[in-house]
C-alpha cells in the first residue's frame, strides 16, 4: 500500500493500490474540499472524566472548522423540502461524526442515535461537565500545593503550573460577594 498517504483520501474510496503506486507517483488527490474530514479533529476522546478538556479541544477544531453553529443550537434545522436542507443534514452529520469519533466507544454509543449535532453536545454536556468535579479539583489543588521546580526547567515548571491552573479556572466556579474578592483574587 505505498503512495497512499493518510488523509489523501477518504478509505471507503480506496477499493486497491496496484503495484503501479509508488511513492513518486501517488494518486492524485480528490479536488474535494471536506476530503479533510477524516483527520481526527482532537488528540482527546471523552472518557467520561475529561469532559472540560475535551469540549475545549473540539470546540476549538468546530470553530476552526466554521461549523459551531451546529453545535450551538443558533442553527435551525431547515424544512426538508428546502434548498438548504441538504447542505444543513451534510454538514449536521459531519459535525456529528466529529463529535462521536472524538469519544470512547462506550461513550459515543449513547449518543449515536441523537439526530443533530447540537443535541449530542448538550446531552453530553449534561451527562459530563459537572461530574466528580469536586475530586478533580481537590486533586488538582494537591498537586499544586506540592508541586516544586527541582529538576525542572524554570520553563517547564511554569507551563507545568499553568497549565494546572488554568484546568483549576475552568473547573472550580468561585462566587465573590464583593468586588473587592476580584481584586484580591486577581492579585495573587
Amino acid at each position: 500500500m505505498t503512495g497512499i498517504r493518510f488523509g489523501d483520501i477518504p478509505v471507503s474510496l480506496v477499493s486497491e493500490v496496484t503495484s503501479e503506486s509508488s511513492s513518486e507517483n501517488p494518486p492524485p488527490i480528490p479536488s474535494n474540499p471536506n476530503a479533510d474530514y477524516i483527520i481526527l479533529p482532537t488528540g482527546y476522546k471523552l472518557n467520561g472524566k475529561n469532559y472540560n478538556l475535551w469540549s475545549h479541544a473540539i470546540s476549538i477544531f468546530i470553530g476552526g472548522k466554521g461549523k459551531e453553529d451546529y453545535i450551538s443550537s443558533d442553527l435551525l434545522q431547515p424544512e426538508e423540502k428546502s434548498p438548504g436542507f441538504k447542505k444543513w443534514k451534510a454538514e449536521n452529520n459531519m459535525v456529528m461524526s466529529w463529535l462521536l469519533n472524538t469519544m470512547t466507544p462506550d461513550i459515543g454509543e449513547q449518543f449515536m442515535f441523537y439526530k443533530t449535532a447540537s443535541e449530542i453536545w448538550e446531552a453530553a454536556r449534561d451527562t459530563f461537565s459537572n461530574q466528580e468535579n469536586t475530586s478533580i479539583i481537590f486533586e488538582i489543588k494537591g498537586i499544586l500545593h506540592d508541586l516544586r521546580q527541582g529538576e525542572l526547567t524554570v520553563t517547564n515548571y511554569f507551563t507545568t503550573l499553568n497549565r494546572y491552573w488554568q484546568q483549576l479556572d475552568v473547573l472550580d466556579s468561585l462566587t465573590w460577594s464583593c468586588s473587592e474578592d476580584g481584586k484580591q483574587y486577581n492579585a495573587y
